[in-house]
């Protein structure tokens, strides 16, 4: 039981982030997430994701051009474990973005992200069966914010920054239940978004999670397989105080994940898709995502 326990604690780690408006298409992303909650062992990774988007170029047009964003972050995540009881989790992002405009031009950008670390503690640590852990979390703007590139093609997402360029701060609590083979994991995180040098104040945001696994075990590996649903929500952003109108909405994502342990080493990858969404009132649309991942376990 405490192998399925270990296997668990990663089947959120390909998706470690869950902001998707505003800024989703930038550092946030990059967020530490419920996906190290849980976990009673001390580990480093390293895990790629790749996001597709598209949006319009011109709002103000019912027939506006379409242009892409794929975003490909890249992120050093590990985990320190006290005594069963408290986590302590740095992850350090890179990069990658490319914005495709309607005429064919590539946009890239890439450099570190934003970094964040993040401390929970467990309530249940003796349980083998249930857990329950809150926390709270810290994300820095090391990552590069910059005006120009943000209304660089004349919409509402900011998918070629590297940063927000805002301290903000996130509260996590997750709650995981071992019945028979079958992991529950339930997890909520509240994001409070500061300002920034220039005046952007990107929403607060409510992600909420869910996700069922089941173990599939030989003699040589041990996999796992889930299925998560996602709800993420936010306000509208802000610039010197002004709320930016039709800045707000919402996503409903599913995400299938299937992974394996070799003694102390985890692979894992997953795919994204969108069930229901409204984001910047319609101008920005989540096609589909995927990710790959490592862990070493010592």
């Amino acid at each position: 039981m405490k192998d399925l326990q270990k296997i668990n604690i990663m089947l959120f780690l390909c998706f470690t982030y869950n902001v998707f408006a505003c800024d989703i298409c930038n550092s946030s992303a990059t967020n530490t997430s419920s996906s190290h909650l849980g976990s009673n062992s001390n580990y480093i990774g390293l895990v790629y994701n790749h996001l597709d988007y598209q949006y319009k170029e011109n709002i103000v047009l019912n027939n506006s051009p379409i242009g892409y964003d794929f975003i490909n972050p890249v992120q050093l995540i590990g985990n320190y474990n006290i005594q069963k009881k408290i986590n302590l989790t740095l992850a350090f992002p890179y990069l990658i973005t490319v914005r495709e405009t309607s005429v064919g031009e590539r946009l890239i950008e890439d450099g570190v992200g934003d970094v964040s670390f993040m401390g929970t503690y467990n309530l249940f640590n003796t349980s083998e069966v249930h857990a329950l852990h809150v926390g709270a979390g810290v994300k820095m703007p090391t990552g590069d914010f910059s005006i120009e590139r943000f209304n660089q093609g004349n919409n509402q997402t900011s998918s070629n920054q590297l940063g927000t360029g805002s301290w903000d701060v996130f509260f996590p609590v997750i709650y995981s239940l071992l019945v028979e083979k079958f992991k529950f994991k339930m997890r909520g995180t509240y994001y409070i978004k500061g300002e920034n040098d220039d005046g952007y104040r990107f929403g607060n945001q409510l992600s909420l999670q869910s996700t069922v696994s089941y173990p599939f075990i030989n003699k040589k590996s041990k996999w796992i397989g889930s299925v998560s649903n996602l709800y993420d929500t936010f306000k509208s952003f802000e610039r010197f105080g002004i709320e930016e109108p039709e800045t707000d909405g919402f996503i409903v994502t599913g995400q299938l994940d299937l992974q394996c342990q070799l003694k102390s080493f985890t692979l894992g990858a997953n795919y994204r898709f969108p069930i229901e969404q409204k984001l910047v009132e319609g101008n920005l649309e989540f096609n589909n995502g995927f990710g790959l991942y490592t862990f070493y376990q010592f």
